[in-house]
This record gives C-alpha cells, sequence and structure tokens, in this order.
C-alpha cells in the first residue's frame, strides 16, 4: 500500500471543495520625520474650495455625454479560475446528496493525493449508545473500586451530564474546569458544587491552563464521562471525610490521601476494567455478550461509505487497538452481516487490510514494533464466531498483504 495515508479517528464523511481566495498584496508604506512648525491649514482649505467647485460643476451638467462604442472587436478569452470544479471529482451539492452522505472539514485536505484511508473502530465505525456504555463503564470502575475497601456501594450512575468531554480536571485541587479557548477559566465546580466568580478568581485569576502540565488532565475522548462523574463524587467522599471513615479492607488510607492520589486511583480502575496486559475486561466482555444494548448500527450507510471510497480507488483499512476476538463480534454486528442476503456476506471484505491489537500511539511513533498475521481460514474467515478463550494462531509478518488480519505491527508497514 504505497502512498500517503490518511487515518480517521472521528465520525467523518469525506471532503467538501473549498475556493482559496487569491492571498492579498502585502502593502509596504513608509514613513518620514516631518518638522514639529509646518502648518498644513492653508493646503488644505485650497484643497476644499477646489472640491466644492468640482461638485458644483457636476450639478450644472446634468446631461451625460453620450460613449461611442469603439469598433466590435474579438472578445477576449475569459481569465480561467485559480480552481476550476471538476464533476469527476468534486461532487455537486444539490438535494440528490443525502448530507449523511457529504463530507465535512475544517480544512484543505486533497483526497487525490491520498492513497490509504485508515479508521479507528470505537467511535469512528462503531458507534455505543454512550449513556448505556457509560453506565456500564462506571459500573466496571465501581466494581474494580469496591475491591480495593472504596466505600462506593451507594453511589448511582444518576447524573452523567456532570462531566462531558472538553472538560479539564486540576488534579491538584480536585476541581473540574471549564477553559475558553484562551486557556482561561469561565468556571469551576469542586465536588458536586460549583464554585462562583468570586472562588474562581481567587484560585486561578488570570492564570493561563497550559494542558503540557501534568497537574491537568483533559478529559478528551467519550469514553471519559465515567472516569469524569465517578472522580466528582469521590471528591466529595474525601473532603467529608466519608471516603476514609466508611472504608472497609483492603483500604490504604495513604494512597488517596490528595486529590491527585484520588485521581490516580480511579484512571487505574477505570484501565482495570478495559482489561489489558492479560487481564480480561469487564466492560469488553459485557459489550461482545450484547452488542445490540450498546452499540448503534447503519449496516447500509456504513457499507456504502466504505464501498465507494474503494471504488474511487483508495485502500481502506481498519486500524483498532481492541483484540481479534472483540473487534471481530462488534465489526460483524454493526456491519450487519446476518442481514446481508448475500450468501457468506464478510466484514473484512470492506476493508484491504484490518489491524488489531495495534498498541496506538506508539503504532505511529514507533517504527519497529512486532507484526503477526493472524491464522484464519481462507474459506471461512470470520464467519465463525471466534471464541474468547480460542485465539486463532499467529504467524510472524514482515510486510501487509490484503484481505489479511494482522496483530501489532507499524504505520510504516502500512505504507509501504
Amino acid at each position: 500500500m504505497k502512498g500517503a495515508v490518511a487515518f480517521v479517528a472521528a465520525t467523518c464523511c469525506a471532503l467538501a471543495p473549498s475556493r482559496r481566495a487569491a492571498p492579498a498584496r502585502r502593502l509596504t508604506t513608509t514613513t518620514a520625520a516631518m518638522p514639529d512648525d509646518v502648518d498644513f491649514r492653508p493646503e488644505v482649505e485650497e484643497l476644499g474650495d477646489g472640491l466644492t467647485d468640482f461638485l458644483e460643476g457636476l450639478e450644472e451638467n446634468t446631461t451625460a455625454p453620450a460613449i461611442v462604442a469603439p469598433a466590435a472587436a474579438a472578445a477576449p478569452a475569459p481569465t480561467p479560475p485559480l480552481l476550476e470544479a471538476d464533476d469527476s471529482f468534486f461532487p455537486s451539492f444539490d438535494d440528490e446528496i443525502a448530507p449523511e452522505a457529504r463530507v465535512f472539514c475544517s480544512r484543505n485536505l486533497d483526497l487525490r493525493r491520498i492513497k490509504v484511508i485508515g479508521y479507528d473502530m470505537d467511535y469512528t465505525i462503531v458507534h455505543y449508545k454512550w449513556r448505556e456504555w457509560e453506565r456500564l463503564a462506571y459500573d466496571c470502575t465501581k466494581d474494580c473500586l469496591a475491591y480495593l475497601g472504596f466505600p462506593v456501594s451507594d453511589l448511582t450512575f444518576d447524573d452523567p451530564d456532570l462531566a462531558c468531554r472538553g472538560l479539564v480536571i486540576d488534579t491538584v485541587r480536585g476541581n473540574f474546569l471549564k477553559i475558553d479557548r484562551h486557556g482561561f477559566v469561565r468556571r469551576a465546580m469542586h465536588g458536586g458544587r460549583r464554585l462562583d466568580a468570586t472562588e474562581i478568581d481567587e484560585l486561578y485569576g488570570r492564570h493561563m491552563i497550559s494542558l503540557r502540565d501534568r497537574r491537568f488532565s483533559f478529559l478528551n475522548t467519550l469514553f471519559s464521562v465515567s472516569e469524569g462523574v465517578l472522580y466528582s463524587q469521590l471528591v466529595s467522599k474525601l473532603d467529608s471525610g466519608a471516603l476514609v471513615r466508611e472504608s472497609v479492607e483492603p483500604f490504604d488510607a495513604s494512597r488517596v490521601a490528595t486529590y491527585a492520589d484520588l485521581h490516580r486511583a480511579v484512571t487505574s480502575a477505570l484501565a482495570r476494567a478495559h482489561g489489558g496486559k492479560a487481564q480480561p475486561s469487564a466492560i469488553k466482555e459485557a459489550v461482545f455478550r450484547d452488542p445490540a444494548r450498546y452499540t448503534q448500527r447503519e449496516p447500509e450507510l456504513l457499507r456504502r461509505m466504505l464501498a465507494d471510497q474503494r471504488r474511487s480507488g483508495k485502500k481502506v483499512a481498519l486500524i483498532t487497538n481492541s483484540e481479534w476476538w472483540y473487534t471481530d463480534t462488534i465489526m460483524r454486528f454493526v456491519c450487519g452481516d446476518e442481514l446481508d442476503a448475500t450468501v457468506g456476506a464478510d466484514w473484512r471484505d470492506l476493508f484491504d487490510v484490518v489491524v488489531c491489537s495495534a498498541r496506538k500511539p506508539a503504532f505511529f511513533t514507533t517504527e519497529k514494533l512486532p507484526c503477526y498475521e493472524l491464522a484464519l481460514s481462507k474459506d471461512e474467515g470470520s464467519r465463525v464466531r471466534v471464541a474468547q478463550d480460542e485465539p486463532p494462531l499467529l504467524r510472524e509478518a514482515k510486510q501487509l498483504e490484503e484481505g489479511a488480519v494482522y496483530c501489532g505491527g507499524a504505520a510504516r508497514l502500512v505504507e509501504k
């Protein structure tokens, strides 16, 4: 797959043409020093008198002189536009194109230079029912904390709107911050209490929040809601003393003495709920058992979008951090394999290559990572349900071949 690669990690459709305006010419001005004793008033008055006489002359001559057209001449060729619309490349914007089938972007991107389009799975190809999914993540994280002795049995996911993507957690003070585009704090909450303007000014004033500071945690994904809600509730328990007073063994109060310690405990519990490092994922296992409860699907729209891109000459890849057993089950559901009347419909036919367990972001930043091909049956493929406890065999791969499924690897292999 040689050529430029575009990786799509958010919901997107394709590209709408945009015309660039010609760059404005830069004007250069020169300022000369003038003596302080120069008087310009006589010249200004004389200029004003001349302008008045000119306007009066225009009012007296109300009849405009006839303009004689010159001899007919060949019309000059029209100047071609800077960017000509090519209907074979740019779609026409009319009522025939449904809004959900169009592509909207915030910057120019020449798709003619893109040879491979790589898609993430979660919240890109697969859209979750976020309230159901976040409630599941909240409950699984709570179970991990309860195992460590945290007093969380009375907590409920009753206010999912308490936290949302785009907020910032001040892990030193235990505050949720809403900052503007300049980095200044506009609103803040501590636990379940909203801070007033005076408190915000005393705590942050005109201090610009830098997300490079490890003190601040940016809730930048749709998976952050459960983390934010649970952390906010535990901050209130820490302030009231209930976190230590109501805890049970093996709770260690010395490890959650500060708001930063508490934030680390919540994020660690959420990571355990997601699984990893040979640890089963309670969240993925629940979604695996009942994908219809937690995911949305529009198989016809999804299949049409991917098929259109492949017909236009693009190579399409699926690159996800999820394991194969989870990827296969969820993709078969959202692509509607069982709904397709075609005998032997397989979601893998929509992609040129599939990479699971990609370990992003290291997938993009590290060139030498081991890559393995999954030894799947060419005849049956993913039509046979994959059991989590019976993973397929792996064989080492030096390059990617179309139609195969891989585990690990690096972006460099996709670009070759």
